[in-house]
């Protein structure tokens, strides 16, 4: 059996999970403060790792070696650890700042779709292209 380790950048796309983060580019997640998300799937899923660039933008430390995860308990420690840092990191100005994008983006997943490929979910379905 291969194991094949499967390392992100920035411009890479998840190609895996829910479909409002499917087809994004770590990039694009990260602006839409999905931080989170990604550091979970740092510790958690044990074939995917990011680049340097990635770790400093999320403040992952705590690098484990890959491929392998960690188990649950230490992982939720390491995951509540970074977002505590990514706060401390953020003025009051940029708090504000992502409350709001986070409010009006919530639900508007037609919306964020047609921003990022100039087509509304309507439109790339009826191009015979799905967005699962």
């Amino acid at each position: 059996m291969t194991l094949l380790l499967r390392t992100l950048t920035m411009k890479s796309k998840l190609n895996f999970g829910s479909a409002d983060i499917k087809y994004l580019t770590i990039r694009e997640l990260i602006t839409m403060n999905r931080n989170r998300q990604l550091v979970n799937i740092y510790y958690n899923l044990g074939m995917i790792d990011f680049n340097q660039e990635i770790k400093d933008a999320l403040f992952i430390t705590q690098e484990i070696e890959k491929p392998g995860k960690l188990p649950k308990e230490i992982a939720e420690s390491y995951v509540k650890d970074c977002m505590t840092r990514y706060y401390a990191s953020l003025t009051m100005e940029e708090m504000g700042r992502r409350d709001h994008d986070v409010r009006t983006s919530m639900g508007a997943k037609s919306k964020t779709i047609k921003a990022l490929h100039g087509n509304s979910k309507a439109e790339l379905m009826r191009k015979n292209r799905t967005y699962r």
